[in-house]
């Protein structure tokens, strides 16, 4: 669970929550009892996100930021730090505006992101880290 989000920009800290998938077979209320909070900070200042993906091929974590005309990916490198601050990595930037959304397929074969207007799809192809796929071009999907 992600408190990414900053519209205008200004918090020194985010925090990324790890939870076990809780059963949802009941109409009981779930109350979460155990978690893992990350706090993290970008290494280039405050940025508002709403792109929380986990790669589940090694367990790292990227953000992809949402305001800039050019967004920047980050990654939060596994195994997690849960202790002290985490200064996110800036692995690149993308040409491409407010991300609102994205995932990593189960496999870890596919990362879809999506703007207001648009959905890009990248396939990744094997041994490929999620930077060297990210700067082939994307397939637009509807």
């Amino acid at each position: 669970i992600g408190d990414i989000g900053d519209n205008i920009g200004i918090r020194p800290l985010y925090t990324i929550y790890i939870i076990d998938e809780p059963s949802v077979k009941s109409k009981d209320d779930i109350t979460v009892k155990q978690f893992k909070a990350i706090q993290y900070k970008y290494p280039d200042g405050a940025r508002d996100a709403e792109t929380l993906m986990t790669d589940p091929l090694n367990g790292d974590i990227y953000i992809v930021s949402k305001r800039e005309e050019n967004v920047n990916v980050y990654r939060i490198a596994f195994p997690y730090n849960f202790n002290d601050t985490t200064i996110a990595e800036k692995v690149m930037t993308l040409p491409f505006s407010y991300f609102v959304g994205g995932d990593i397929s189960r496999d870890g074969k596919e990362i879809v992101m999506k703007t207001y207007q648009k959905i890009y799809y990248w396939p990744r192809k094997n041994g490929k880290t999620i930077k060297e796929d990210f700067q082939e071009v994307p397939e637009d999907i509807p």
